[in-house]
């Protein structure tokens, strides 16, 4: 079995770049982090308010609201892993 793992810099995705792996038959991805340890389905598109301290925060405190899940299986890393020691420092 052949492994097709990618990830992506700066642990950010994007829709059109979700497309593209699944296109070249990438299956796992490595970029993001949303759990400790669990695989989960990588999802697209979530949103959320932006924060507007000059405002209440009755205004801006709303739930994220979740996007599509995609065919990509998320493997999470682990930040302190997946640096450069001198980024670390």
């Amino acid at each position: 079995m052949l492994l097709t793992l990618t990830r992506i810099r700066w642990w950010e995705t994007s829709k059109e770049g979700t497309e593209l792996l699944l296109s070249y038959g990438i299956e796992y991805d490595h970029s993001m982090s949303h759990e400790d340890c669990q695989m989960y389905w990588l999802r697209t598109g979530d949103t959320w308010t932006k924060i507007d301290y000059s405002k209440k925060a009755e205004t801006w405190m709303k739930p994220l609201v979740k996007g599509e899940e995609t065919g990509l299986v998320e493997i999470p890393g682990r930040y302190n892993r997946n640096r450069p020691q001198v980024e670390q420092y």
